[in-house]
């Protein structure tokens, strides 16, 4: 199944919507196999729900979110759309990781000097 909000896709094997009384969207839960594309971020899971009203996104059964080369994983992954952040939590049994790389220097164009 297939779902598009804005300009978020997302892919799931099974997908419950669920609509306020005026027929707007209130929240996506999607099972099995979940991959969510944003722009750049990808995020999967065993389960994810999208909550309009507060655009987040709560991922769950090995969840992992990346952005560009980064990537984090965790028991619980809380994507904050619009704040471009996400809140990651661990268990006793598992460990938060994250791998961020660092952005390379842009290098400034020095000219060379010329042969007199």
């Amino acid at each position: 199944m297939v779902a598009r909000q804005g300009d978020m896709v997302i892919f799931a094997d099974a997908m419950k919507v669920e609509y306020e009384s005026k027929g707007k969207l209130k929240e996506i839960q999607a099972q099995g196999g979940v991959k969510i594309i944003q722009g750049d971020r990808i995020a999967t899971g065993d389960n994810i729900t999208f909550y309009n009203e507060q655009q987040k996104i709560v991922l769950s059964g090995n969840p992992r979110v990346w952005q560009g080369d980064n990537v984090i994983t965790g028991e619980k992954i809380t994507v904050y759309i619009k704040e471009e952040r996400s809140v990651v939590e661990g268990s006793q049994a598992g460990r938060v990781s994250a791998t961020i790389v660092p952005r390379k220097k842009e290098q400034k164009n020095v000219p060379e000097r010329q042969a007199r």
